[in-house]
């Protein structure tokens, strides 16, 4: 490059540059990247827009209270691992609406649509952190690490019959350890039947109320219950979801999830039951059925295929019988080795994609592939007047959705918006809308968290948290890091419209 008083910027990836400890803040702001984008347009002149996309009306109704609780639920209980925070929680309980009412010195009443008694319990944290933190992190430590915790949440809380939440309050891992010792925390308190949610303290911060709040609705969530909204997804149908989520550097859990009406459960690769989410959390760390990324080399692909087959059999004949459809929502991110039909190339919206065998016989199935891969844009921007709508959903003229939500970038005024593509294959025109409104509802208005740093349907959100619960020591090499520098434009020309670069 010749000239004077150039300015250059290297994107960082921490996908490529792996340095321990190495965290890089976005560089470049928002008005530098119009800048670097009008500067790419004078001088690739031929590279030319896409279509505007219309903008389609939608349900935005988001209720939280009154919460639907599981079927049954009479009691639970809710241990404070902190002496720091603990009146804190008790106060953010009441002021957040969660609880209605309080019944003696730490019992209240849940705000949900059947009486629930959420009784309060105070632990001493000290025991379970004596060991997590020692600087000795391999495979070969683990199971006495675990066994550490098992053993000190015993001493100080006693067994627990019934699923326990358990709000726990550390110090913040610094990236300096090999794993974060909450992988280990949270493995620990699993196997003493404990649904945990993590605090991090730093020093000299005080808990934000809004942080004890969305802790809280976390482990509401991971105990099975549902915010009001799921009263506005009343159709008679059943969603099916398939994810795959990688949980050591050789190992894939493939995980079903289907959801009728307010019941929802969960399918692992190697089972046979179906299971609530609060029973599967809490005995996820004793599965060991995996499956490595098929290949030319193996026949991992059949095997898999014939796992999707027999699952979606035993959904599809019940439903059949009813007269009721089946939506199958499709991780896009299973195209390049799981399931080829349905890269880029291979799918055709009118189509229906051969995934198994005898699936284009089945007249009440539906397949809707969703993506938020590299190809699908993702852009910050700051809050303005003519900014799109929180969540928003759009069409373009070849029949693709986009379902828009906005979450603040880590507590700042700044706004990330992320894009989900939503593509129904083989449906007909007249029902595409209707789907791809059904889909995007549930990346808005369904999870019970506060704070969101994804866009995603509610059964995808649930297999992010399954796979939380499954500690592996080389795991976090392979994290999947939100590169914040790897993000496209979106330039807003119209208040309706999008166009996508």
């Amino acid at each position: 490059m010749l000239g004077e008083n150039l300015r250059v910027l290297l994107p960082y990836n921490e996908r490529i540059y792996k340095v321990q400890g190495t965290k890089i803040k976005p560089g470049i702001k928002v008005k530098e990247r119009e800048y670097l984008f009008k500067g790419f347009q004078q001088k690739f002149t031929y590279f030319t827009l896409l279509p505007e996309c219309k903008k389609l009306a939608i349900n935005n109704e988001n209720e939280l209270f009154p919460l639907i609780a599981p079927k049954g639920l009479e009691t639970i209980t809710l241990e404070i691992w902190s002496e720091k925070i603990s009146m804190e929680v008790e106060q953010a309980l009441c002021e957040s609406g969660i609880v209605l009412a309080q019944i003696g010195e730490s019992s209240y009443v849940l705000n949900a649509d059947s009486p629930v008694l959420l009784k309060i319990v105070r632990c001493n944290i000290e025991k379970v952190l004596q060991n997590p933190y020692k600087m000795q992190y391999c495979q070969k430590y683990k199971a006495n690490l675990v066994e550490d915790v098992m053993k000190a949440v015993y001493a100080t809380a006693g067994k627990r019959n019934d699923a326990t939440l358990a709000l726990i309050a550390m110090e913040n891992c610094d990236g300096r350890e090999k794993i974060d010792p909450k992988q280990i925390v949270r493995e620990g308190f699993a196997r003493t039947n404990r649904i945990s949610a993590f605090i991090n303290l730093f020093i000299g911060q005080s808990v934000s109320r809004k942080t004890i709040i969305n802790c809280i609705l976390s482990l509401l969530e991971q105990k099975g219950f549902l915010k009001r909204s799921w009263n506005k997804i009343n159709l008679p149908c059943t969603f099916v979801n398939l994810s795959i989520e990688r949980i050591s550097k050789f190992d894939f859990l493939p995980i079903f999830s289907q959801i009728k009406g307010k019941e929802i459960s969960y399918k692992l690769y190697g089972n046979t039951d179906w299971q609530t989410i609060d029973r599967l959390l809490l005995h996820v760390n004793k599965h060991n059925t995996f499956l490595p990324q098929p290949s030319k080399r193996n026949d991992m692909g059949i095997q898999f295929k014939q796992f999707v087959s027999e699952t979606l059999s035993g959904i599809l004949q019940p439903a059949k019988e009813k007269n009721e459809q089946v939506y199958f929502i499709i991780d896009a991110n299973l195209r390049k080795h799981w399931i080829k039909e349905l890269q880029n190339k291979k799918v055709d919206i009118d189509r229906f994609p051969d995934i198994v065998p005898d699936m284009l016989k089945v007249p009440n199935l539906n397949i809707i592939r969703i993506n938020t891969s590299y190809d699908v844009p993702k852009y910050g921007a700051v809050e303005s007047d003519d900014i799109l709508d929180g969540t928003s959903l759009y069409v373009d003229q070849n029949g693709m959705y986009y379902s828009i939500g906005e979450y603040s970038l880590n507590g700042s005024e700044t706004l990330q918006r992320y894009i989900l593509e939503i593509l129904p294959l083989g449906v007909k025109a007249v029902e595409r809308n209707s789907i791809a409104k059904m889909i995007h509802y549930m990346c808005c208005n369904t999870s019970m968290l506060l704070e969101k740093d994804v866009h995603m349907p509610y059964s995808k959100h649930m297999a992010k948290v399954i796979k939380g619960y499954m500690t592996d020591i080389d795991a976090r090499e392979f994290k999947e890091f939100d590169d914040e520098l790897d993000v496209d434009i979106i330039k807003i020309e119209k208040k309706d419209s999008i166009i996508l670069l």
